[in-house]
């Protein structure tokens, strides 16, 4: 076998048959040491002490657990690991290729969306123009009146431009015969360009930082009441 290479596991089912045994011992242990923590009672120096034994006593009991379930399972995780090891090159590659498809349609999506926000801009701009032009040519028909001395006519009822063109949606979804589809869906995202702008109500305390200068000896920080508390050890 080469060398760092972890030995092939024993079977799902020897392993299953060990664990079990070791879990009826170790049920009946770790329920013992409740039932010893339940009753125990600490109002003295003399309990306290005692107290002391019985907690080392049941830190050995579950580093023991700890320890033999890691001696159990462990050619599974070597074998598993292993595995890993062997699929992620794959899967990493088959990722990229998703990924980069995704960045390329997304590209194509967005450049889609921009000349259809283009067309209806133009469209808009020509409705408004030929309002104005209407406009236009009625102020010009009443300033004609008015130099000639004949009544300034009745502005006649404007025009309706016409509707609005119809236009696809950037992110509608394409279908093929083979059953796949691809298309978009249109997301708000955010970036941050002054941080000493953004309102309170959007900022969170930095528990880690506050904690981290409590225990280095800051006793006072507006806003936050700082207090003791004995804890065991």
């Amino acid at each position: 076998m080469a060398k760092n290479q972890p030995e092939a596991p024993k079977t799902t089912d020897v392993l299953v048959v060990k664990l079990d045994k070791k879990l009826v011992t170790w049920q009946a242990r770790v329920e013992d040491a409740l039932d010893v923590a339940n009753r125990l009672t600490v109002d003295n120096d003399e309990t306290l002490a005692q107290t002391a034994d019985i907690r080392k006593g049941i830190r050995e009991l579950n580093k023991e657990i700890d320890a033999e379930t890691s001696t159990i399972l462990s050619p599974l995780k070597q074998l598993l690991e292993l595995m890993k090891g062997k699929i992620k090159p794959i899967t990493v590659t088959g990722e990229q290729a998703e990924k980069i498809i995704k960045e390329k349609v997304e590209v194509y999506l967005q450049a889609k969306q921009q000349a259809i926000e283009k067309v209806r801009a133009e469209e808009e701009a020509k409705r408004q123009a030929d309002l104005k032009r209407q406009q236009e040519e009625q102020k010009k028909r009443a300033a004609e009146a008015v130099v000639a001395g004949k009544p300034i006519p009745n502005a006649p009822e404007p025009q309706e431009p016409p509707p609005p063109i119809e236009l696809p949606k950037a992110t509608e979804k394409i279908y093929t015969d083979k059953g796949a589809s691809v298309g978009g869906r249109t997301v708000w995202q955010y970036e941050i360009v002054d941080a000493n702008a953004i309102p309170r109500n959007y900022l969170i305390p930095n528990e880690k930082l506050i904690g981290a200068n409590v225990r280095a000896g800051v006793r006072e920080i507006p806003g936050i009441r700082i207090y003791s508390k004995i804890i065991a050890v």
